[in-house]
């Protein structure tokens, strides 16, 4: 797994580099971020298949791409925060997790800006470039800080999720939309983040940073949204203490 992010990482930072200078053009930059995110998928396809080949690999929106292994299955996040990298903001990421027949055991989160790899195995506990993570100690909402990515969907209307945001800041927690749900789990993970909520997500974005989280002593709620084809999720991730409070809020 971190071999193939930091061999996919050197193609993001090379199209990253030249985003600047597209960002003037009439054409934009959204087309050039999505053959990145086609260069990343196969770049991300060829290393883990050359690792186990005998092993399924699932993408994005439950794409699966069935092996001869039953049991073990790769998932992949090639980009997770593409708008954000095709308006140069520096906060976007790379997803790997590894499953069995009942449970992730293993993923990591790659921030290549950064050179942060946070890394998991179940069991093992959770650590970025060596330093072991533990999420915030915070009791209270009040001076937290959490993320969200309010999407509205078909199951959460925008009256909903703005009455989400206005809960959260009644009590004087700090609410921050940073782009990447996948980077946003990180951090929580490292205490940077006291919590999150995230709407719609794809089983892709939260396979490898639920783990992180857990194994860094946080609690993670995670609830199925859709037809079973396409299950999205809605996500709730802090630390023990703030977990019930935002349970109470979100319920």
């Amino acid at each position: 797994m971190i071999l193939a992010a930091r061999k996919a990482s050197k193609s993001i930072l090379r199209d990253y580099g030249e985003i600047d200078q597209l960002q003037t053009s009439k054409k934009g930059t959204e087309s050039f971020v999505k053959k990145t995110e086609i260069k990343l998928n196969k770049i991300l396809l060829d290393e883990l298949v050359k690792s186990r080949p005998e092993w399924s690999i699932l993408f994005r929106e439950n794409n699966l791409r069935k092996g001869k292994d039953d049991i073990h299955t790769w998932i992949i996040q090639p980009l997770d925060g593409s708008k954000n990298i095709s308006h140069g903001i520096p906060y976007f990421c790379i997803s790997i997790a590894a499953k069995n027949e009942k449970e992730v055991i293993a993923g990591i989160i790659y921030d290549p800006l950064r050179d942060e790899m946070f890394i998991s195995e179940k069991g093992s506990g959770s650590f970025v470039n060596d330093r072991r993570l533990r999420v915030s100690a915070r009791k209270d909402i009040k001076n937290s800080v959490f993320s969200s990515n309010m999407r509205i969907s078909n199951f959460i209307s925008e009256k909903e999720a703005y009455s989400q945001l206005e809960k959260i800041k009644r009590e004087n927690g700090a609410i921050r939309f940073l782009g990447s749900a996948v980077l946003d789990l990180a951090y929580v993970a490292a205490g940077r983040l006291d919590g999150l909520w995230h709407n719609y997500l794809d089983f892709s974005q939260v396979a490898a940073g639920s783990l992180i989280i857990s194994e860094a002593g946080g609690m993670v709620d995670i609830k199925e949204k859709g037809p079973k084809e396409s299950y999205k999720k809605d996500l709730i991730a802090s630390n023990a203490e703030l977990y019930t409070k935002l349970l109470s809020i979100f319920k």
